[in-house]
């Protein structure tokens, strides 16, 4: 098994700031559960992870208004009994209880599943369809009811699954 760094964030401000640093190529992490599955089967793109599960900004599931907001960190079984979310959209709801087994909903999470874009990705057409874009500090993504638009995936690649990269020297 491949061997790299862990830290963990307790903090947006702290996150951003361990993601950032170039010293390093890191990953985000809060469920895990794809990180394994590539770990297994190919060399990773990154020397060290980012735990993001105790920013409780990552975890928020929020309604303001009409609107419904979601932390990147918030687990599968998290967005499937999400009133919030059962009110405003049923589909993502839906699309939540079809991932995996009962211990995959409870790790995986819905910022990961979003933006290691596998072709399982079951939380992305509902996001899609509902037109929720990435917004805020803390990756929140914004629900509001409007019509889906069209989407275009990007074939699954380590480069498109959320590691950052060192700079290359000058």
């Amino acid at each position: 098994m491949p061997r790299f760094d862990y830290v963990r964030a307790l903090s947006v401000d702290q996150a951003v700031e361990l993601m950032n640093d170039p010293r390093y190529a890191s990953r985000p992490v809060a469920g895990g559960t794809d990180l394994l599955v590539l770990i297994r089967h190919q060399k990773p793109n990154f020397d060290r992870v980012v735990d993001l599960t105790r920013v409780p900004e990552m975890k928020l599931i929020e309604q303001r208004g009409d609107e419904v907001y979601i932390g990147a960190s918030a687990s599968f079984s998290e967005v499937a009994e999400s009133e919030a979310i059962r009110q405003h959209a049923p589909c993502l709801v839906e699309a939540a209880l079809t991932v995996g087994g009962p211990a995959i909903r409870n790790a995986g999470t819905i910022g990961g599943n979003t933006i290691n874009a596998a072709a399982c990705a079951d939380g992305v057409p509902p996001l899609v369809c509902i037109d929720a874009p990435r917004s805020g500090p803390a990756n929140c993504s914004r629900i509001s009811p409007s019509p889906c638009r069209p989407l275009a995936l990007s074939r699954h690649s380590p480069s498109s699954a959320g590691a950052t990269r060192k700079p290359s020297p000058a």
